[in-house]
Order: structure tokens, then C-alpha cells, then sequence
């Protein structure tokens, strides 16, 4: 088996031994080839050495002189060179050479027949195909406006870039594989090249090295880093760079502790949040719930430099574990009767593409599936072999929730997630329900008032209170993350004021309708006055129409329809009662929508009104609830129209 395998790294060797040597002869044929053209182009311009050399005056030819006489001196006329007429090229503003420099060095990527990447590069851009800048405006009255966007500060003048070779070989796709072979070098990538950022294939850093080869000590694998080429950071149209500061964002924001979930940063500390329910409402409806507060934060190229954009953000916790939560939905479950199988289907569909809180580590995480095969004196196997029970496993890595489950009585139902696809090595993350909490607002939530509108009381804020807040925001990130001990300062700096910007307030003026006028004064609203507004040009008029639901969205669909009816009448408009149809199968089910659509179009409408539930609308396929979707704000459905 050894020889075999050696056998087969050798061939592997081979192979990119050849297409590297290709690779070479092909660009230095290329080189070759610039440099006969360049040769040949500087032989045509260049002057003949009968050009070169400089004619001689003329000469009169004068008759030989008698005997006695004297020669006459030879007359030359003298050379008059002319000057080369003066042209005039006005100048470009600076910006604007500024920006088609960097638009001139962009380049695409694309894929050859034999699957190879070549880089095709943009003609560079002329000064006649930028659109000039219109003047800024001088109606209204000039006001300043603070927007929630920060400057970036990159420091470094180069990025460095080098292509990383394994072997084994792995192929690109396989890009988890890719970073973990990678990490297991990471201790010396960091003292040879410092900051480090590797995106699948190319290495990027701020230090320029020569190329390294590095093997594991078990032999098993080894990386070839080679330098391809370094990078201006002044080009802010770069997406190297902006990655680069991405990241280094990113860095910078992950040291100040808080809890990450995509682009959005959470403060450890909850806030619980306080409800005056009504005397009518269930228990079982009194949700106790607690707000982490955060911001969402992006980089990105702008006419000022890099930005950071800022936003708050908020998330609502659930107090309840979700073992809570399953015995309670177990509990009635029984009441009614459900069997097993029934209780089952219905914790899946309540659960699954939920996103919950682990409390042991402050991560959030997004549940597939519910694995009732499964409970907490289960085992699994770790990556040494040997095998560990959930509990064992919990209370020895997280000893802050070993007391809370020492004595948790083993009942089925473990949480899943699964990687995404681009992840096709990282295994399933099993998650105790006991130790993870429901984040977000559920539908029934959403049908409690009283619990919506301390929520809005929460969230809402005035503008001046969310510029402050924000401001307060980015100057605790610049005092609270210094760079760890025995590290370099990363080279970024974020600024603690926000950017200010010139506008201005219009003055009155008037909006012409159909059937009136609407002058704007200090309020610029003007949706009451459209309702009634009617048409130009006269009047429509709908004939046929249908709208589709789902069976338990009966009540949302009537409401709609009438809706829908009678705010065309007020326009003026003629439309006919629309035509109900529900469907007649589950609503995870894409056939069960698929046949109502069918059903619909034998009555040939004019267009077709679709009514998705909310936990169903990221679940069915994008040409079904695509291009338009609106939002229900009294019911838990999503609004969907052909």
C-alpha cells in the first residue's frame, strides 16, 4: 500500500512539474514574442542611416572661371527647421484620472476549456467615458447631515500576494479542507509572515518573503508558498484590499468579546425586556424575553476613502430553554391525543431554520434538524477515537454548566446543524436543548400586541438618540481593543466622529394628480392623498384575478381580497372580486403550490396573487414567491404577487 501511494504522489508531482514548466514556457514565449514586436515596432519608427545623417547644403554649380580669375566660394543655402505645430489638450480634473487609473488596472477572471483561470484585463478607460459630476444644488435651505458611516484608516502602503501549492493535492472547491491544512502550519506562518489572510487559494500579508516550503511533522502533508505579485492599496477599487480591511475589521471588532452572528456583533449582557399584558391573555402566551443589543458593521470603497457603515441592531431571546419548550409542546400533545409520529412532524416543522443561543460558549446557531434518536447520555466519537457521552463531554469543556446538567433526566431530542455545502468536510454540531435558547419573534408573538409594542417601545429610537448611541458605540471599540500581548498593532484605524455631509431642505411645492393637487410643506408625506388619487389616462379596469393560500392563511386571504377591491374602487379603477383557491397539501410542499397555479390558470386571470406563509418563504424555490414580496404586518404571512 506505501509503495502504491508513493507511486501515485510521485506521478501527482510529475504532473505539476509539467504544467508548472508549460506554464513558464508559455510566458516566456510571451515575453519573447512582446519583446520581437517591441524590436521590430522601434525598426520601423527609427530613421534609415541616410536619415540619420544630415544633408548636405546645396550646392550652386557655377562655370569654370577664366585663366586669371578666381574661384567663386560656394554658396550654401542655409537649413530652416520648423518648428511642430502646438497642440492644445486640456487637463483632466484630478479625480477623474484618479479613478479611471484604477479602473484601468481592474481585470476579470475566466475559465479556459481546460478549466484553467486566465485573467482577460480591461482596456483602460478614456476621459470621455466618465459621466461628469452634475453641480450641486442651490434650491432649499443648506442643512448638515451626520450619517452613520465612519472612515477607515489603512495604513499599509503594499499587499503582498502569494499562491499556496498542497500537497497531496486538494482540489479548490474543497476550501474547508483547504484552511484546515493550512492551519496546522499557522504557528509558523505567523512568525515568518505576521498577519496572514488565506481566501482558499492566494496568501495574502502585509510582509514580503521569499517563497517557503513547509512540511508536517508526520510527513502527511506540506505547502508551497509562492509570491505572485504585491498590490497598491491606494487602488480603493481593489477587491484585495477591501478584503484585507474586512478582515482586519473583523479582527479588531472579534476583540472586543462580544457574540457574532454574520455580520451583526451582540453585547454579552442581556436586558430583559418588560410587558404589560392584558388580564385575558393565556400563561402560556406571557413570554418572558430578554434583548441583546448590537450593531452590524461593513467596509467599503467610496469617493472619501474606506467607510465602515454602522448600524444598530437587536435580538430578542427567549428565557425558556428549548427542552422547556419540547416538554410543554409534549405535554399538550397528549391532551390532544397526537400520536407519536404526529409529535414528532410537528417539533421538526416548528424547529427546523430556527436560530438559537448556546449558553455555554455565547454562539448562536441555526437548527436543521431535531434527532430524537438521540438523548444526553448518548455517545459520539471524538477525533482521537474514543468515545464520550454528551453529558461527559459538556461538563468537562464547559464547567459553568456542569451543575445544570448533572442532573437532567435523559430525554430524547438533540438539535443538529449541519455545515453548509462549501463546508463538505466539517462534521454535524449536536447541540443540548437544554443549554440553548430560542432567539427571534415567533408567529405567535406577533399576533400578541401588547408583547409588539413594548418591543417597538425598545427598538424604535429617535434619530438624535441613534446618532449618539452609535457615536458612544465606535468610541468604546477604539478604547476597548488594543492589540493582544506580544503582537503588532494591526495597521487600520477607525475613526471615533461619523461623516458629515452637505444637503438640503426643499421648500414647498406641489405634486399634480389626476384629480388634484398636493402641496408639501414641512411634511413631505403624501401616501393618504394617493389612495384616492385615481389615474392619467383613464380607467382600468380588472376583470379575472386569483389569489392563492395556504388553508390555515383562509382568514388573511378574505382580508386581502376585499382590501385589494376596495382600494381600487377608491381609485377608480373597476376590479373584480378576486378568485380564492387554497392549496390542497402541505405548504413545505412545492406540488401542492404547483398545482393550484395550475388549477388558477385554467380560469385565465390576469394575474395571480400568492400568499406564502413566513416560515415557509425561504424553504420554496425563489421563482415561486419572486419578484415582489410585502409583508403582513398583523398576520405571520408574506405577500407574493406574479
Amino acid at each position: 500500500m506505501s509503495s502504491q501511494g508513493t507511486r501515485k504522489l510521485s506521478r501527482a508531482q510529475k504532473r505539476r512539474a509539467a504544467a508548472r514548466r508549460k506554464k513558464e514556457a508559455a510566458a516566456a514565449a510571451a515575453r519573447a514574442a512582446a519583446a520581437a514586436e517591441a524590436a521590430a515596432a522601434a525598426a520601423r519608427n527609427a530613421p534609415t542611416p541616410a536619415q540619420a545623417q544630415p544633408k548636405p547644403a546645396p550646392v550652386q554649380q557655377q562655370a569654370k572661371p577664366a585663366w586669371g580669375q578666381k574661384a567663386r566660394q560656394p554658396v550654401v543655402q542655409p537649413k530652416v527647421e520648423q518648428a511642430p505645430p502646438k497642440v492644445e489638450v486640456a487637463p483632466a480634473p484630478v479625480k477623474q484620472q484618479k479613478v479611471a487609473a484604477q479602473l484601468s488596472q481592474m481585470t476579470l477572471e475566466k475559465k479556459a476549456d481546460d478549466g484553467a483561470v486566465v485573467e482577460d484585463f480591461i482596456p483602460p478607460l478614456q476621459e470621455k467615458e466618465l459621466v461628469p459630476r452634475m453641480k450641486p444644488g442651490t434650491t432649499g435651505r443648506p442643512i448638515v447631515v451626520v450619517t452613520n458611516t465612519f472612515p477607515v484608516n489603512f495604513t499599509a502602503k503594499q499587499i503582498f500576494r502569494y499562491v499556496v501549492e498542497f500537497e497531496p493535492e486538494i482540489a479548490p472547491e474543497r476550501i474547508r479542507q483547504r484552511r484546515l491544512v493550512l492551519g496546522r502550519f499557522g504557528s509558523e506562518l505567523r512568525k515568518l509572515f505576521g498577519y496572514y489572510i488565506f481566501d482558499g487559494t492566494c496568501f495574502f500579508t502585509l510582509k514580503r518573503e521569499r517563497n517557503t516550503n513547509l512540511t508536517a511533522q508526520d510527513g502527511s502533508s506540506s505547502i508551497h508558498i509562492r509570491f505572485t505579485n504585491s498590490i497598491n492599496t491606494d487602488n480603493a477599487l481593489s477587491q484585495e484590499v477591501n478584503m484585507v480591511v474586512n478582515n482586519m475589521t473583523k479582527k479588531k471588532l472579534r476583540s472586543l468579546k462580544l457574540i457574532s452572528f454574520a455580520r451583526s456583533y451582540y453585547y454579552p449582557d442581556p436586558k430583559p425586556v418588560r410587558v404589560r399584558y392584558n388580564d385575558r391573555t393565556p400563561e402560556d402566551q406571557k413570554f418572558q424575553l430578554q434583548m441583546y443589543k448590537g450593531f452590524m458593521a461593513t467596509v467599503q470603497p467610496s469617493l472619501r476613502g474606506m467607510i465602515m457603515t454602522v448600524d444598530l441592531t437587536s435580538r430578542i431571546m427567549q428565557q425558556e430553554s428549548i427542552r422547556d419548550q419540547l416538554t410543554r409542546y409534549e405535554m399538550e400533545a397528549r391532551r390532544q391525543h397526537m400520536s407519536k409520529s404526529q409529535y414528532m412532524a410537528k417539533m421538526q416543522e416548528i424547529y427546523t431554520g430556527a436560530v438559537v443561543l448556546a449558553q455555554y460558549n455565547r454562539r448562536i446557531w441555526r437548527i436543521d434538524e431535531i434527532d430524537f434518536s438521540k438523548n444526553i447520555n448518548s455517545e459520539f466519537e471524538k477525533k482521537d477515537g474514543s468515545k464520550i457521552s454528551f453529558k461527559q463531554y459538556y461538563s468537562e469543556t464547559y464547567s459553568e454548566v456542569k451543575q445544570k446538567i448533572m442532573n437532567v433526566q435523559p430525554k430524547p431530542g438533540l438539535l443538529v446543524n449541519r455545515p453548509k455545502k462549501a463546508r463538505t468536510t466539517k462534521q454535524e454540531t449536536i447541540l443540548l436543548p437544554e443549554l440553548c435558547y430560542l432567539t427571534g419573534v415567533t408567529d405567535l408573538m406577533r399576533k400578541n400586541n401588547s408583547l409588539m409594542k413594548a418591543l417597538a417601545d425598545v427598538t424604535r429610537m429617535s434619530p438624535n438618540q441613534r446618532v449618539k448611541d452609535i457615536t458612544e458605540l465606535m468610541g468604546s471599540v477604539m478604547k476597548n481593543s488594543p492589540p493582544p500581548p506580544g503582537k503588532e498593532p494591526l495597521p487600520i484605524q477607525i475613526g471615533s466622529k461619523p461623516i458629515e455631509v452637505k444637503g438640503r431642505v426643499l421648500g414647498p411645492f406641489n405634486i399634480v394628480m389626476p384629480r388634484n393637487k398636493k402641496r408639501l410643506d414641512d411634511n413631505k408625506g403624501f401616501a393618504n392623498d394617493v389612495r384616492s388619487c385615481g389615474f392619467f389616462g383613464g380607467r382600468p379596469s380588472v376583470r379575472s384575478w386569483g389569489c392563492i393560500f395556504d388553508k390555515a392563511d383562509q382568514r388573511t386571504a378574505q382580508q386581502v381580497i376585499a382590501n385589494i377591491q376596495q382600494i381600487g374602487n377608491q381609485q377608480g379603477a373597476q376590479i373584480a372580486r378576486g378568485i380564492p383557491l387554497a392549496i390542497q397539501g402541505p405548504a413545505k410542499d412545492v406540488k401542492s403550490w404547483g398545482m393550484a397555479i395550475q388549477k388558477m390558470m385554467t380560469k385565465k386571470p390576469e394575474f395571480i396573487l400568492i400568499i406564502v406563509p413566513r416560515t415557509q418563504a425561504k424553504s420554496l424555490p425563489a421563482p415561486l414567491i419572486s419578484p415582489t414580496r410585502a409583508s403582513l404586518t398583523t398576520t405571520r404571512s408574506k405577500l407574493v404577487s406574479f
